[in-house]
């Protein structure tokens, strides 16, 4: 089964790494630059609408994975 993406609003993004407020009100989810899929530079903005799926980093935690900024 293929999962459904997540929506959120980017609420912190600095260098490499920062941090996703879920629209369904889980806690707030990591994402790292090399999971964001854009063309050019990948980094994301503040306020920023966002769809994502749920991935897990090397340690079993949740991070967001194939990020996607919304129009």
């Amino acid at each position: 089964m293929e999962q459904e993406k997540q929506k959120g609003t980017v609420i912190f993004f600095q260098g490499f790494w920062g941090f996703i407020a879920q629209d369904n009100g889980e806690k707030d989810m990591f994402v790292h630059w090399s999971d964001i899929n854009v063309d050019g530079h990948k980094a994301l903005k503040k306020d920023q609408r966002v769809s994502y799926l749920i991935g897990t980093n090397n340690m079993g935690q949740p991070k967001a994975i194939d990020v996607t900024i919304d129009d």
